[in-house]
């Protein structure tokens, strides 16, 4: 059937909008052309639609697809470079917590105050590391209560298509469930105090601990980085003859800090895209929640803590043994 306007019913509304166009080419008295449906301008209407309802919305985690594609900073390329410089930046201040101790322990200071001051920092760093661990352990490990939304939600999926095997198994697998997410609470939360000891908290995924890594180079720029550079200027400036030690120290230093700096730049400029996009309902940038949190990461990060500490140790020991004890001098 053919209604007013010359349009097959249940036929495409863009082959009516067709017609319509030759349609009026005809009664104005201009020529016959054919019209080519694919020459009309539908962008406008398939951004309407796509926005409208889900077909636009699977390939983005729930986003229109007319709103924003994948920033290229989430690409490939641009990922494994901050992969690589965060480990790098993990490296270097992990060399950088030994060589400071080592420091303090072998090279001679010609100030007295200098090395009350190197002293007091390398205590600070500690307490201030010790500090935010058990604030955030305090916090999801000794008050926290999980909410059984996520572990319901997870039992349902498993017995999905099954039938219900009593209230009583039901309960044990909540409360089984429930005792895996405080173990691997435990993990992940007395990880933290070694990861923002040893710099490996830049391993945190910044979509999920923002809060942790912003804590983390504060205690490593203001306790540690900045500070110990101007006591090793100092102290530097005032020795006449300067050891390997020392011109080692110097330069892992400022190579660390302007890495640090770098990392701060991409780090707050990947948070902000995180939360834009979150925003805009995009499934990969939103935040886990805290069970999924502890799964995901709990297990890896407590691995990477105790290499990282053991590292640290190692380091911290080839340093002492194989460097040359200071001479103090005349007091």
């Amino acid at each position: 059937m053919v209604d007013d306007n010359g349009a097959a019913r249940g036929a495409s509304p863009w082959a009516g909008a067709a017609l319509e166009v030759e349609g009026a080419g005809r009664e104005g008295g201009q020529e016959d052309e054919q019209v080519d449906v694919n020459k009309i301008d539908i962008d406008g209407f398939d951004g309407a639609k796509n926005a409208g309802g889900p077909s636009g919305e699977a390939e983005l985690g729930g986003a229109p697809a007319m709103e924003f594609e994948r920033h290229w900073c989430f690409g490939p390329a641009c990922t494994s470079f901050r992969r690589i410089l965060n480990v790098a930046g993990a490296v270097m201040a992990l060399a950088n917590a030994a060589v400071d101790v080592i420091y303090a322990y072998r090279t001679r200071y010609v100030l007295a105050t200098i090395f009350q001051l190197t002293c007091a920092f390398l205590i600070l760093r500690v307490i201030g590391t010790v500090a935010a661990g058990q604030y955030y352990y305090t916090k999801y490990v000794r008050n926290y209560r999980a909410s059984m939304g996520d572990v319901a939600e997870e039992k349902n999926a498993e017995d999905e298509g099954e039938e219900e095997e009593g209230a009583e198994e039901d309960g044990h697998r909540r409360s089984k469930n429930y005792q895996e997410g405080v173990t691997l609470g435990q993990h992940l939360y007395s990880a933290l105090h070694l990861l923002l000891y040893t710099g490996f908290f830049r391993l945190l995924p910044s979509r999920d601990f923002p809060y942790e890594l912003g804590i983390g180079y504060a205690l490593e720029l203001f306790l540690s980085m900045v500070p110990m550079l101007f006591c090793m200027i100092f102290n530097n400036a005032e020795t006449d003859e300067k050891t390997a030690l020392q011109s080692l120290a110097m330069l892992l230093k400022v190579c660390s800090l302007l890495a640090l700096l770098a990392e701060l730049i991409l780090m707050i400029w990947e948070i902000s895209l995180n939360r834009k996009y979150s925003k805009l309902g995009f499934a990969n940038s939103k935040k886990l929640g805290e069970e999924a949190r502890r799964r995901e990461w709990g297990k890896k990060l407590s691995w990477v803590a105790v290499a990282s500490m053991a590292t640290f140790i190692i380091i911290m020991l080839i340093g002492v043994l194989t460097t040359s004890a200071r001479d103090c001098g005349e007091r």
